[in-house]
């Protein structure tokens, strides 16, 4: 949506400008067609002078143009870089988002850690206070029985003290391969966080180095288009002047042979054609110098309009670099080990059936 409002208004800015040059393009020719009808009245140089400074375009007015170029190739670098801020604040923020998630994932894990400390250290007091049941009560049957019976019963008894201890020792054993487990995990998904930064802040160096090349491209078209329509203008202006100052001439010189004396009618009929014949060659150049204008305004039109291609197409691989990015944080987003650990129920669910 940008990029087509971008366009309209260009697409305004281009007829705006355009109109201007379409009116001095034609302001010459009908100055053409009157110095034909003025040259066979012969006007005086008071009547001639204002038409000239009617052709002649406005300094004032190429100051402007290059003024409110100027300012739109400096709304199109601030917005640039807001964009490149943007993107920078997006991907800080998401940065900041998985730190976050990091943290309420340690703490989680803390957590269990430590209620699974507290029932380990439950089920052996349970267990302890069990075994010396066992044992108080074995004692208390021991008195009635014979030696052989309290034999046997004390080495059962002690069987079944080291099975427990066994069970304890395999308890702890698994804990501990489990927090070895986690431990690792922790490490992996830091690593990983890690490899996404910096595939992050490449992708932002990237995409900063690919805007900053653009942008200067950009420029570059801009100032060789000026460059060329300043130069086409000058030479329009140099030619007009010189086919302005010819016409004056020939004027000048026509009404200082009329003021001639009669005696020399026959010269200056003859001289009269000369200057006629100067006046041909005159207006052929002008009309030689007025083509090559509109050749040179329209050379400047197309660079204007390649320019313009060229804008649109810096805006839609701004646009295509920005989709990439974002699909590219969702295929890292996609790829988080935090999908793979185990869930706490499931733990606590799996050790009580073992308990």
């Amino acid at each position: 949506k940008k990029v087509e409002e971008e366009k309209k208004r260009r697409e305004e800015e281009e007829k705006a400008k355009q109109a201007p040059k379409d009116q001095e393009m034609a302001q010459p020719a009908r100055e053409g067609e009157n110095t034909e009808v003025e040259v066979e009245a012969m006007p005086s140089k008071e009547e001639e002078m204002p038409t000239t400074e009617q052709a002649m375009p406005s300094k004032e007015q190429e100051q402007e143009e290059m003024i409110r170029r100027k300012e739109a190739l400096d709304a199109q670098a601030r917005e640039a870089e807001m964009a490149e801020l943007e993107r920078t604040l997006k991907i800080k923020e998401q940065m900041m988002l998985q730190e976050a998630g990091k943290l309420k994932e340690e703490a989680k894990r803390k957590e269990e850690d430590e209620k699974r400390k507290e029932e380990m250290m439950q089920l052996e007091q349970e267990q302890k206070r069990a075994l010396e049941a066992a044992a108080r009560e074995e004692e208390e049957s021991a008195m009635q029985m014979s030696e052989e019976q309290r034999s046997r019963r004390a080495k059962q008894a002690l069987q079944k003290a080291e099975r427990a201890e066994a069970e304890r020792i395999q308890r702890e054993q698994k804990y501990m391969i489990e927090r070895e487990r986690r431990q690792q995990e922790e490490r992996e998904a830091k690593l990983a966080l890690e490899r996404q930064k910096i595939q992050l802040e490449v992708q932002q160096a990237k995409e900063r180095a690919m805007v900053e090349d653009e942008k200067r491209r950009i420029e570059e078209s801009a100032k060789a288009a000026l460059q060329m329509e300043a130069e086409a203008q000058e030479l329009a202006q140099q030619n007009l002047l010189r086919a302005t100052e010819a016409l004056l001439a020939a004027e000048k010189q026509k009404e200082e042979r009329e003021m001639a004396s009669q005696s020399e009618l026959i010269a200056e009929q003859r001289r009269k054609e000369e200057v006629e014949a100067e006046l041909a060659a005159a207006e052929k150049v002008k009309a030689e110098h007025e083509a090559a204008m509109r050749q040179k305004e329209g050379e400047a039109a197309a660079a204007k309009q390649a320019l313009a291609e060229k804008e649109a197409k810096a805006a839609l691989a701004a646009a295509e670099l920005a989709a990439a990015r974002e699909s590219l944080v969702q295929k890292v987003c996609s790829r988080c080990p935090c999908s793979k650990r185990v869930k706490p129920s499931e733990d606590a669910s799996r050790e009580s059936q073992e308990a």
